[in-house]
This record gives C-alpha cells, structure tokens and sequence, in this order.
C-alpha cells in the first residue's frame, strides 16, 4: 500500500518536473528510506516529509506558471496600452477566467489590472506632453482614451494636475 502510494505520488511528480529535476524525491531514495525505517512512527514521518516535499514543488511550478501569465498580461498590457484592452481579452490570452486572472493579478503585483493599465497609459502620456508638437487631444488618443475630457480628469486624478498644467510645468523647468 505504501509503495503504490509513492508509486503514485512520483507519477504525478514526474509530469510537474522538468528533465532532471527529481533530485531527493526519486522512488529507489524514498523506499530505500522506508526500508531501513525502524518504526512505524520514522516511516510515518518519512512520508509526511515526501508529501510535504511533493506539495511544495508543486507550489513552486504553479507560482512560476502563475507568475508567466502575469507577466505575459503586463507585457501585452505594455505593448497595446492605446487600444480598448478588456480584462476577458486578457484573460482569454492566458486562458484563465476574466475573475482568476484579476485575482492571481492583484495577488502577483499587489495592484488590479485597470490600475496597471492606467499607470502605464499616464507614464506614456507623461512622456507624449513633453513634446509640444503633441496636442493634448492627440495624446489622449494615443494612450487610449478616446474622450480627451475624461482623459484630463483621469491624469489629474493620477498626477495631481490637467496635462496642460503638467507641460507647461515641465517646459518650465528644463
């Protein structure tokens, strides 16, 4: 009985691992342990230390996975900030539903996913006003915002100032 279970366990291990990732959880190890085991209680414990051993590694391949679909989500976020992004689009992208992602998200990077989207489209209208041949209705655009007006209260909202009010005290200063 026991056997079969770490039979079954390392199955399942062999599919998360990577080639050569076995490491200290091969089959011949842990029964080799089992057999010099002296008491129930070490063989108890040795298996409760391989199961602990094999949920952990799991954990560590699902984080990692976890955390390339974040990344992959940041990164199309970055690369397609100006178009009309939706969170089901997104989610769609990592096959996750549109409710997992934001919560793996916010769990990831410790903020939402619109508030991402809007940190990148500020910092990149940020650097759109710089250039004064940029109009501010243009830079709207440019990030996203199809409505300059709602363009201008979400920037003061982020940087404490219209856009206008941020060139003009950009220009100042340099």
């Amino acid at each position: 009985m026991i056997s079969r279970y770490i039979f079954e366990v390392y199955g399942v291990l062999r599919e998360q691992m990577e080639e050569g990732e076995e490491g200290t959880l091969s089959q011949q190890s842990i029964l080799d342990q089992l057999f010099h085991s002296e008491t129930l209680e070490q063989m108890r414990e040795l298996l409760l230390q391989y199961g602990g051993n094999v949920r952990d590694l799991i954990r560590l391949k699902n984080d990692s996975a976890t955390i390339g679909m974040i990344q992959q989500v940041q990164k199309t976020i970055r690369e397609r900030y100006s178009e009309n992004l939706t969170i089901n689009e997104l989610a769609a992208q990592v096959y996750l539903t549109p409710t997992y992602l934001c919560l793996l998200f916010r769990q990831v990077t410790g903020t939402t996913i619109n508030r991402y989207l809007t940190n990148v489209r500020m910092e990149k209208a940020k650097e759109l006003l710089m250039d004064l041949s940029n109009k501010l209705y243009d830079v709207s655009y440019a990030v996203g915002y199809m409505n300059p007006s709602y363009f201008s209260r979400q920037f003061k909202k982020y940087v404490g100032c219209l856009p206008s009010e941020y060139r003009n005290r950009r220009m100042s200063r340099e």
